[in-house]
């Protein structure tokens, strides 16, 4: 029996015939709507899907859109992210969206997020239901992190291809731009790269970010020496922060820098130290790139963002947010901070990530 890419529980089909769907079946007009049909019935486990079957209507979850958008990918050899089926949920649709033949977003209600240090970050139902209901939101996803390319080691070039998606997907308008956590400093990278096109942004949103311990230790030398010029060699810098303050010399050393702090996050993702590798482990995700993501994110130092910046924040978080000599006085001047909950593992769960994704609409839309 064919068990689809689900697992190793062995579902049984259903007919279609029997789930009292309120379309009536359409068969797929072409290869492509064939592809992705097929691929809707591996994972929902129902036979035949018509190209107007929606997937909510199949019995479609979170979960099995995960796993379908991983199986149109496979199937189509195009990437189909996640966020994309909220507003295309029928293989017609999907082929539609693939195919280039659906218009660009003008921007007025398309959000653009930053996944976490992980590369990846899945939002829960709870989540959606504090956006607006015809909110189009593009999750951006780490590349080769389903083993498919050569993974990004630099920063700057990362922050490049989530920009030149943004301009394929909403070539006008203003950019509304958030990121989660980690994916903060990959949001700044492109706030600058955004404003180098001409294309500057008007706002940023975080959602309870964090500095890693190297950027706080570069961070308070750079404020030591801000206060007392001379006050600190070129080697004390570098002790202080494995980096030097010449960016020739330390441009110089960076890929041995960056290989060595890559390699050390991929032991501790295989001895399971890093949570968010068990998190997605069923999606098979590729290690490497992520491990590279999290040395990129030690090694970060964005230009400030000059612009208005929303930070929706914990409580465990918040110390680190409002210190008026912080790191994020320093990368985001024009910063504002609300309050969602305690602790940062709820902010986006249960009713917690409904009043985030609330919080997110309005900072988001705000004169």
């Amino acid at each position: 029996m064919d068990t689809g890419i689900q697992g190793n529980i062995e579902t049984e089909v259903v007919a279609r015939d029997l789930m009292r769907l309120p379309t009536s079946f359409s068969a797929p007009r072409d290869g492509l709507e064939q592809a992705i049909s097929g691929a809707f019935s591996r994972v929902l486990r129902v036979e035949p899907v018509g190209r107007d079957d929606e997937f909510y209507d199949l019995g479609g979850d979170s979960l099995a859109g995960e796993a379908l958008s991983i199986e149109i990918q496979h199937a189509t050899g195009q990437e189909f992210p996640i966020s994309s089926l909220f507003r295309h949920a029928t293989p017609a649709a999907i082929a539609l969206l693939l195919s280039g033949k659906v218009a660009p977003s003008t921007g007025q209600g398309r959000f653009f997020m930053v996944h976490g240090r992980g590369g990846y970050t899945s939002l829960t139902p709870e989540f959606r239901a504090g956006l607006k209901a015809d909110r189009t939101l593009t999750m951006f996803e780490l590349p080769g992190i389903r083993g498919d390319r050569e993974p990004i080691w630099d920063i700057r070039e990362l922050a490049q291809a989530y920009v030149a998606q943004i301009n394929r997907e909403q070539p006008d308008g203003p950019v509304h731009l958030a990121a989660f956590c980690a994916g903060s400093f990959i949001a700044l990278e492109m706030a600058d790269v955004l404003r180098e096109s001409g294309r500057p942004l008007e706002r940023l949103v975080l959602i309870d970010p964090q500095a890693p311990k190297e950027l706080m230790a570069r961070h308070e030398a750079e404020l030591q020496l801000e206060r007392h010029p001379g006050s600190m060699t070129d080697e004390d810098y570098f002790k202080r922060t494995g980096r030097w303050r010449d960016p020739v010399r330390d441009a110089v050393d960076a890929p041995a820098a960056m290989e060595r702090m890559a390699k050390i996050h991929l032991v501790s993702m295989a001895e399971g130290k890093v949570h968010f590798v068990n998190k997605y482990k069923a999606h098979g995700f590729a290690d490497w790139p992520r491990a590279i993501l999290m040395a990129m994110y030690r090694r970060a130092w964005p230009r400030p963002f000059e612009g208005k910046t929303y930070v929706i924040a914990s409580e465990q978080r918040l110390g680190e947010l409002k210190a008026t000599d912080s790191i994020w006085r320093r990368l985001t001047p024009n910063l504002g901070v609300a309050v969602v909950t305690q602790m940062h593992r709820d902010v986006g769960t249960g009713e917690v990530g409904t009043r985030t994704a609330s919080m997110l609409e309005q900072a988001m839309t705000a004169a």
